[in-house]
């Protein structure tokens, strides 16, 4: 048996030419991190000292942080705002003055008045009990005197109230320095609220600021008649007259005019029997009140 010897096929050279053309005819499928990394070698060959900064990646900046909503700027100032009012609630408490019934104020002091001084200085009855008062008696209400402070001890108290409720007491200030804004904030306050239109709550910023109490005058009741008229013994000395109309006259309503009979309308074709069951003795009788 013959054996049959079959040789490994050679491989051909093509020319340079030919294998580029092959190459360009093959498309070349490339991602974007294919060509990076590709971009970054070109560059690393043309500056080789830049070869470690071309191949680490990019540095990204951090992520911004969101400003805070209005809603929870407005719940911190809230807060913010309770805790400085319990702040003024303590000092108020911490500097009730003692009540002492034979107090007076020294001669040629302005005074105001307790509802003076809450109209027009916004001041609550328990802000005025830090400051010494003097009582008088009250003629419409024995039950609540009337009560007389000092006028610049009130002013000081309200711009006191005013400037820790702004939270200036935090700021380390003299207290002349605290007064003085204080009173400014009260003043920008006495402003706005006049330039508000007016309401059941603002009326009372009307009141002007007198040393002179205010007089209060009773409620004014109509006065009521001693007796009440009787109708009936209204026409006891009204005199009435009878008057007596013969049967056989025709039915017709008579006239009177100014307690006067005066005659009688024109009535045509007029049956009493049309009244149904009322009496025809019922009309013989007319009784008409007369005045003398």
């Amino acid at each position: 048996m013959s054996r049959i010897r079959v040789e490994s096929p050679q491989p051909v050279n093509l020319p340079a030419t030919t294998q580029t053309q092959t190459q360009l005819a093959t498309p070349l499928t490339r991602t974007p991190s294919k060509r990076r990394r590709e971009r970054g070698l070109s560059n690393a060959h043309a500056n080789p000292d830049s070869t470690n900064s071309a191949v680490s990646k990019k540095v990204t900046t951090p992520r911004r942080v969101p400003a805070p909503c209005k809603f929870t700027l407005k719940q911190v100032e809230d807060a913010q705002k309770e805790e400085w009012e319990a702040e003024w609630d303590a000092w108020v408490v911490g500097h009730l003055w003692v009540k002492d019934k034979n107090y007076e104020h020294p001669a040629g002091t302005t005074t105001i008045y307790r509802r003076n001084a809450m109209n027009s200085f916004f001041v609550n009855q328990s802000e005025l009990d830090t400051l010494p008062y003097q009582e008088f008696p009250n003629r419409y209400n024995c039950a609540i005197p009337i009560r007389s402070y000092k006028r610049e001890d009130v002013r000081t108290l309200a711009c006191r109230k005013h400037a820790m409720l702004a939270g200036l007491h935090k700021q380390g200030l003299a207290l002349k320095e605290l007064l003085r804004r204080g009173e400014k904030l009260q003043t920008q306050m006495q402003l706005r609220l006049s330039a508000s239109p007016p309401s059941s709550l603002s009326s009372s910023l009307s009141t002007p600021i007198s040393p002179v109490p205010i007089s209060i005058r009773p409620h004014s009741v109509p006065a009521l008649p001693t007796q009440i008229p009787n109708p009936k013994k209204a026409l006891a000395h009204v005199s009435v007259s009878v008057i007596e109309m013969p049967l056989d006259e025709a039915w017709v309503p008579p006239v009177w005019q100014r307690a006067h009979l005066s005659g009688s309308p024109t009535i045509s074709d007029f049956d009493p029997e049309d009244l149904g069951d009322m009496s025809v003795r019922s009309y013989q009788r007319l009784e008409w009140p007369m005045s003398p």
